[in-house]
């Protein structure tokens, strides 16, 4: 049987479009698209300072000024609607070349950082550098980029929608995006309920949105994003019950609550601007503007703590924490029995069994998450390695079957 064709990214992305579009490709606009795609797969094979010229870029036709009034696509956060979702530094146009990208790319590896393209004079141009701002999507433009060199990734508000690897398009894998698990309903969602149903119950109470865990799930969320940053592997391990008496290596010293009641505190002030925004008082404008003030005041010293407890993910062995999120400590030493336990892949978000996952090709961390998650029925495993992509386990409550699902993150 023959090996398919090698392909440049531009033939490959000419072929797909029709598939994602419904219509054929057009001169013009997907003209430069294909332009941009052959110059960033060039640049991803050289080499700046010593490293490869990975870029990311981030096209919008309307320009840096476009980009700067582009909203997040799918939720918002505040009383007056969507979030705009990146923050811009805008440059006199530069000539999109090769050279030029692979010179900028070092400004761009900060995290969620990308360097703009887009139309000047009929022809690509790099317009500044722009950040999406923390919580967002970074909304309904192309993000472009090389994780490894010779490959490209496309994005379209925190989606994967197309990548090429060693001259083909690969066909989607069975991976889920990390905020949608979290935030969709699914068996992870339900697990996460349930194991946080005092929290949950609380937090909606406060809540002017009665979303029944939403700010929960945005908190895990951010936890996993920090563990993966770390760049050194980690897991996170979730008790459906309490705790026994065995401790982690690193325990805390006293009861500590990853929300340590600043999450409440932003879901009361949050709620608080909300209903007086929407009273349309002239007087309580003001109050409104001082409530959200205290909403993200509260929401930062969140993220701090967060980012804190994340770090701890880094030292060998797990993270462990019980019901309600509450921080047990690190370095926890996962009971593991001399024959892994078997593993199925989730087919969906609710957790539909397909095949069996060899978990033993991967190391240590997968076979304590898979023995952690068998060993503990209607808690969450959550672990990212340097052999494979980030990964949720779950055995459901008088289930036999451990599921695992594949999961990705936002691009930039």
């Amino acid at each position: 049987m023959s090996k398919p064709a090698l392909k440049y990214p531009r033939d490959v992305l000419r072929e797909w479009w029709p598939e994602y579009t419904g219509h054929p490709p057009e001169e013009g606009g997907f003209g430069l698209i294909c332009d941009l795609i052959d110059t960033l797969f060039f640049a991803s094979l050289a080499r700046e300072e010593g490293h490869p010229a990975l870029a990311r870029i981030v096209y919008h036709e309307g320009g840096a000024q476009g980009l700067e009034q582009t909203q997040e696509h799918a939720d918002f956060d505040s009383s007056q609607g969507p979030a705009l979702a990146w923050t811009v530094i805008p440059f006199h146009p530069i000539r999109f070349t090769v050279n030029a990208l692979v010179k900028l790319t070092p400004a761009a590896h900060v995290e969620r950082t990308a360097i703009i393209v887009g139309p000047h004079d009929g022809q690509l141009h790099i317009l500044g550098l722009a950040r999406r701002i923390k919580s967002t999507d970074g909304g309904d433009v192309l993000v472009f980029s090389a994780p490894e060199p010779g490959f490209i990734v496309l994005h379209r508000a925190g989606e994967e929608i197309f990548r090429y690897e060693r001259g083909q398009r690969l066909s989607p894998e069975q991976t889920f995006s990390l905020w949608k698990i979290l935030h969709t309903n699914g068996l992870v969602r339900k697990t996460l309920e349930a194991v946080c149903q005092n929290l949950v119950r609380t937090l909606t109470e406060a809540s002017f949105f009665k979303f029944s865990n939403s700010d929960v799930s945005s908190l895990l969320y951010d936890l996993i994003n920090t563990m993966v940053s770390t760049r050194h592997g980690g897991l996170i391990s979730i008790l459906a019950e309490a705790p026994s008496t065995e401790k982690p290596f690193y325990s805390l010293s006293h009861n500590q609550s990853l929300h340590n009641e600043l999450l409440q505190q932003v879901t009361t002030a949050k709620t608080h601007a909300f209903r007086l925004a929407f009273t349309n008082i002239p007087d309580e404008l003001q109050e409104a503007r001082a409530a959200e003030e205290d909403a993200r005041t509260a929401k930062e010293a969140l993220g701090s703590l967060i980012a804190n407890i994340g770090q701890l993910t880094a030292l060998d062995n797990a993270l462990l924490l019980g019901p309600d999120l509450k921080v047990i400590g690190a370095g926890y030493a996962v009971p593991t029995a001399a024959v892994t336990p078997s593993v199925h892949v989730a087919q969906d978000l609710q957790g539909t069994p397909g095949d069996v996952y060899d978990i033993n090709q991967h190391g240590s961390r997968h076979r304590a998450a898979a023995s952690f998650a068998h060993d503990n029925p209607g808690g969450l495993v959550f672990l990212v390695s340097h052999d494979g992509p980030l990964r949720c386990l779950i055995r459901p409550p008088k289930e036999e079957k451990t599921l695992l699902w594949n999961l990705r993150l936002l691009e930039i």
